[in-house]
């Protein structure tokens, strides 16, 4: 598990496109998928918990700064934190390589 509680992600104003140079874009999409219509554009959020559910999946749940609750359930942890990853324009580092490499 790579992010944490406390965790912020903000979320583009997914709503609206941008003009560059002349040329209308619409904003990148950073959040995947049909999650990023649970959040409300122009805002911070910070993961707030995360919990394993009775089907063993994972629960995590993110507060916004305009007082909105969005929960997601992941398979996984890696698959929140590809998530949040993804929504903060990060990579994630490759663990597996990491530990392969202290052997």
């Amino acid at each position: 598990m790579h992010y944490i509680i406390g965790a912020q992600i903000s979320v583009p104003d997914y709503t609206r496109s941008a003009v560059h140079s002349g040329v209308t874009q619409t904003s990148p999409q950073r959040i995947p998928g049909a999650a990023i219509k649970k959040f409300k554009p122009q805002s911070m959020y910070t993961l707030y918990n995360i919990q394993q559910t009775e089907d063993s999946k994972f629960r995590y749940t993110f507060n916004g700064s305009q007082g909105d609750v969005v929960k997601l359930i992941f398979e996984s942890p890696r698959q929140g934190d590809d998530f949040i990853a993804s929504a903060r324009g990060e990579d994630l580092p490759d663990y597996n390589k990491f530990y392969r490499g202290r052997n």
